[in-house]
């Protein structure tokens, strides 16, 4: 008996394969560059939440979510980044993200493109709730936006080049 795989299937999973490698090739090239600040590249150019937005912009959900959970711990397994207790806040941080990013896309489709920077925001606040709520403040959240910024600039432009995006099933015309 030949059993078949629908289409929309192998689809998803083609998608979410080739959008784990792009999460783990940027932050990998990104922490590639010589850079001596006190703040690592990484945290601020983010380059481990642009997949994510791109999938989430583009409609693919499921995908986008797979990457979120799985992105981190496969960029530890393979480069050793994130370290420590980074891993864990890092993976809440992207599935929120992913989360705020999808609920933004079906809430308010024209300006979804555009809600990166405050998604990644929303996100940080949540994971800072869930894992560390002492050290939840606005001088916290202020230290991050001012070495996240040129992080949430890429992601403010990522959404703006994209276009706009496919509406999200069940939205309104």
């Amino acid at each position: 008996m030949v059993t078949t795989v629908r289409y929309t299937t192998v689809r998803t999973i083609g998608i979410a394969s080739l959008s784990l490698l792009g999460a783990l090739a940027l932050p990998f090239v990104v922490h590639s560059i010589p850079h001596a600040g006190p703040v690592p590249l990484g945290a601020q150019l983010l380059p481990i939440f642009y997949v994510g937005l791109i999938l989430v912009l583009r409609g693919h959900a499921l995908p986008a979510f797979a990457v979120a959970a799985l992105a981190p711990w496969v960029n530890q397994q393979v480069t050793g980044m994130p370290a420590g207790p980074m891993l864990e806040t890092l993976t809440l941080e992207l599935v929120a993200f992913t989360a705020l990013l999808l609920l933004a896309r079906r809430t308010l489709p024209d300006a979804a493109r555009f809600l990166g920077p405050l998604a990644y925001l929303g996100a940080y606040a949540i994971a800072r709730a869930f894992l560390a709520p002492d050290a939840l403040s606005f001088a916290a959240l202020g230290s991050t936006v001012s070495a996240a910024w040129p992080g949430l600039l890429v992601l403010f432009v990522i959404g703006a080049l994209l276009g706009r995006t496919r509406r999200a099933p069940g939205t309104a015309a």
